[in-house]
């Protein structure tokens, strides 16, 4: 084989590469209204996928719910130590995790898992960080073993941008709590670091 002919080869194989991705972001930041998208995009152009939401967020129960889009979308509640049948998933060329943050350390290494025996593309959607400004085991994991990682930026109304997801309870930002507290605006608010250490720091 000609070096030009190796060359092209091996480009070939590395562009057909499956990958795991995670694209995080704050609260509110468009997280599942960007997956919703992408899983439309896979529906028109026939490419068969898997849309997972761990067990644990039990808002919307079996779906992927998106604000802006007022739109539901049917997935598969993932529990711990469940493992698909490789013949299953080979049916899909993309898995979509929804909330990936609240996966557990072994999840993440099974979807790792996933795309280097199965080639199949995993992309996970989720928080970087709790209410307390930690990383989730999740996206700790998450963070350690992806292909890529894209953040998915979001501002407040002057433009600076929120990394913080604080829980509020009775109006007032706390600190102390469970590191998992599913909710939304009735229990958390995004602000920027500065904006998060000024309410502890007075």
């Amino acid at each position: 084989m000609s070096v030009v002919k190796l060359k092209t080869s091996l480009a070939q194989k590395i562009g057909n590469m499956a990958k795991l991705i995670f694209n995080y972001g704050s609260m509110n930041s468009g997280k599942s209204l960007i997956l919703l998208a992408f899983a439309a995009k896979l529906r028109n152009k026939g490419i068969d996928y898997l849309t997972l939401k761990p067990s644990s967020d039990t808002r919307d129960g079996a779906f992927i719910f998106s604000r802006p889009l007022l739109e539901k979308h049917p997935c598969e509640l993932w529990q711990p130590n469940t493992y698909y049948p490789d013949a299953y998933l080979l049916q899909f060329k993309y898995i979509l995790v929804d909330e990936a943050q609240f996966l557990d350390e072994a999840q993440v290494d099974y979807l790792a898992g996933i795309v280097d025996r199965l080639g199949i593309n995993v992309i996970c959607y989720g928080l970087r960080t709790d209410f307390q400004t930690h990383l989730f085991p999740g996206s700790k994991r998450l963070f350690e073993l992806a292909d890529d990682l894209k953040e998915i930026e979001d501002f407040n109304a002057e433009g600076d941008k929120v990394i913080i997801n604080a829980r509020v309870r009775d109006g007032q930002i706390v600190s102390e709590g469970p590191q998992i507290e599913v909710g939304r605006e009735d229990k958390y608010q995004t602000m920027t670091r500065k904006e998060y250490y000024s309410h502890f720091n007075h």
